[in-house]
């Protein structure tokens, strides 16, 4: 029997064969967790009545650094809404805490620096030019002189009643007039005279428009009604002798009325205008007696 000793038996070691890794003096690292198991997908019934999960919000970017502007823009101006009306626009009016002024109350008419009066009693005065030439005559120095139907210069008496004071401070009065008197107009000479004579009564309505202090605006309308109109003369004109009888036509006067406040009297001033027309048997139509002229009246106020 053939006995092989242990060292013998050992196998050369080959040069290329990894050497054993040297033992590590460190501890063991502890085994790790396993994760737990992922949650099996839902079945069709509980994904449609799982609510749907959101996306995820994006990061918000940061806000830029704030800079401050190169000028100061001015205050821009308040405005006021609009409401619309009837197709138009127009302010509703400030908003709260802007101040708003109501408009001022007009200022109340002055009154009269005297009361208004009722009744007045005056004389009145004028002349009247126009209508018809009557007559023509010719004067010893060869200058001619005429006639015309509505000549004449006229007096008479005013009765005056203003019953009616209207407005702030009784600035308009309205009333009525009555007056009476009697107008004249004539040629005369050294060989002759002829005369043209009548009576006017004269109803009519004024009214008075108070201007400032004492003054007035006057205005009238009504009708003149000439009573026994006659054309009369002598020497020369002898043979003249007309009666034209009555007319009436209608007046209107224009002008001023002045009253003094220290004073109950009263003074007018006015244009005056008369339509009329006077029958003659001597003449193939009607006279145009119209007239322009002017009046004035002093009158005593009550």
């Amino acid at each position: 029997m053939l006995w092989v000793s242990a060292v013998d038996a050992q196998q050369p070691a080959d040069a290329d064969a990894p050497s054993p890794p040297a033992a590590s003096t460190q501890a063991p690292e502890p085994p790790r967790a396993a994760p737990p198991p992922a949650a099996p997908p839902p079945t069709g019934a509980e994904a449609s009545a799982a609510p749907p999960t959101p996306p995820a919000e994006p990061a918000p970017s940061p806000a830029p650094p704030a800079t401050a502007p190169a000028t100061s823009a001015a205050p821009a101006a308040p405005t006021f809404p609009t409401v619309p009306d009837a197709g138009r626009e127009h302010p509703a009016g400030p908003p709260p805490g802007h101040a708003h002024h109501a408009p001022a109350p007009p200022a109340p008419a002055p009154p009269l620096p005297y009361a208004p009066y009722d009744w007045g009693l005056g004389i009145g005065f004028g002349f009247a030019f126009g209508g018809d030439e009557l007559v023509t005559a010719t004067r010893v120095d060869d200058s001619e002189a005429s006639l015309s139907a509505g000549d004449g210069v006229q007096f008479a008496l005013v009765v005056s009643y203003s019953p009616l004071h209207l407005g702030p401070g009784h600035w308009l009065s309205l009333g009525i007039d009555l007056g009476i008197g009697v107008k004249m107009a004539g040629l005369n000479g050294d060989n002759g005279s002829l005369d043209l004579g009548r009576f006017p009564l004269i109803p009519r309505a004024h009214a008075l428009a108070h201007m400032g202090g004492g003054w007035h605006l006057s205005a009238s309308a009504g009708a003149q009604y000439d009573m026994g109109v006659f054309l009369s003369g002598d020497g020369i004109f002898a043979g003249i002798d007309e009666d034209l009888g009555s007319a009436w036509g209608p007046m209107g006067e224009l002008g001023a009325f002045y009253r003094d406040s220290e004073e109950s009297a009263g003074y007018t001033i006015a244009l005056r205008y008369v339509h009329m027309e006077y029958d003659s048997s001597a003449t193939a139509g009607p006279i145009d007696a119209s007239s322009f002229g002017l009046a004035v009246t002093a009158m005593f106020l009550l």
